[in-house]
């Protein structure tokens, strides 16, 4: 893929062919092993995020289990490895739905979270 500065012949910006450079990378093996993987590291680059996580249901239905990461350890942001699905997490929120997005105060002010020096 080349590096384009500026605007694009047909007047769109860099980070539109950015995004769309990123997409059609993911989108060239929908089947491949690694596209959780992928798709978490471009929800980094496009949130400015530093950690990314996808949690799924246990096979009890009763836990959200951490599945895939990307960025930094999940352990210097307090992140675990289960979370009750029916509780009051982040991560059983954004499960039912509704959009969560974390600084690094949001997560030192959680009870459950794991402090690190």
């Amino acid at each position: 893929m080349a590096n384009v500065v500026g605007e694009g012949a047909a007047g769109r910006s860099t980070r539109t062919l950015r995004a769309e450079g990123a997409l059609s990378a993911l989108a060239a093996d929908p089947h491949a092993t690694d596209r959780l993987r992928r798709v978490l590291e471009q929800a980094l680059v496009f949130a400015g995020a530093a950690f990314a996580g996808f949690y799924t249901l246990g096979e009890d239905r009763e836990l959200l289990c951490l599945a895939e990461t990307a960025g930094v350890p999940r352990t210097l942001c307090g992140v675990r490895d289960c979370y009750s699905a029916t509780g009051r997490s982040p991560v059983a929120e954004a499960h039912r739905g509704h959009t969560v997005w974390l600084g690094p105060r949001d997560l030192a002010a959680q009870s459950q979270s794991r402090r690190t020096p």
